[in-house]
């Protein structure tokens, strides 16, 4: 039987000099009034101790694991559940920019629609008006020039008119001179050769001067004729 220190187990004890306590332990000091056990008891207490307080620290080891993987696993589900608002609200945003964007788009599209519609309707007035211009402008050079043809037509009438006027009275007035001279000068073939000292006979000689001459050039006519239609 060994006496042993309940409180630091150690085996150096020594009988208390107190009455009332019986032993006292050399290391830690304590006094205790249990008596003599046996060893291998106390190894079992010590051991089932030390077993309780592995168990313990096991469990407050699981425990603080599972605190920790439960913590682990809130953060986790709390980031995830973040992110997935961040990435609805993201998105969200996206739609609503991407929505904006296409608005604004369109928006822009009509407004140059209307411009280009604008600018075609203003292009096509002064078309419009530059055409009508250009047709006014053209009717008045077409009356000018009109005017300028049938002023000159009329100035060229009048010219024309007014040479064949004095042609006509230079040729009437030649015409009357001739007349005139012919009159002065008209004699019979008798009186013209009687006149260049031929008597009464010389009729014949005076009709073969003439018919003779006629002949050749009838003859003359005759053979250019030929000569020409054969070329």
């Amino acid at each position: 039987m060994v006496v042993k220190c309940p409180n630091c187990f150690s085996p150096r004890v020594s009988k208390c000099e107190d009455t009332n306590i019986k032993w006292q332990c050399d290391k830690c000091k304590c006094k205790f009034n249990h008596g003599a056990f046996d060893i291998n008891a106390e190894m079992e207490k010590v051991e089932q101790l030390t077993i309780e307080k592995i168990e313990r620290e096991r469990e407050r080891t699981e425990q603080f694991e599972r605190a920790i993987k439960e913590a682990k696993e809130q953060f986790e589900r709390e980031r995830t559940e973040q992110f997935e608002r961040e990435r609805k609200e993201r998105l969200e945003r996206e739609k609503r920019e991407k929505e904006r964007e296409k608005i604004e788009k369109e928006r822009e599209r009509k407004e140059r629609l209307e411009r280009n519609r604008i600018k075609i309707e203003e292009r096509e007035r002064e078309r419009i008006k530059r055409n009508e211009r250009i047709r006014r402008e053209n009717e008045r050079n077409r009356i000018k020039s009109d005017k300028r043809e049938r002023e000159k037509s009329e100035e060229k009438r009048i010219k024309r008119n007014e040479r064949i006027r004095k042609a006509n009275e230079r040729n009437s007035i030649k015409r009357e001179k001739r007349e005139r001279e012919r009159e002065r000068n008209v004699m019979t073939i008798d009186e013209y050769y009687r006149s260049i000292g031929y008597g009464s006979t010389g009729k014949s000689k005076v009709w073969s001067a003439i018919i003779i001459p006629i002949l050749l050039v009838i003859c003359i006519i005759l053979i250019l004729m030929f000569y020409g239609g054969g070329m």
